[in-house]
């Protein structure tokens, strides 16, 4: 899984986190 943010995304905490959370989830599972 391949997940692509602007360089500028400007998201707010929450969001910023829950971005990286998936990221985690995701390479943690090998793909």
């Amino acid at each position: 899984m391949e997940i692509i943010l602007a360089e500028n995304h400007g998201f707010c905490y929450g969001v910023k986190r829950a971005v990286e959370m998936a990221n985690e989830a995701a390479n943690s599972d090998g793909k």
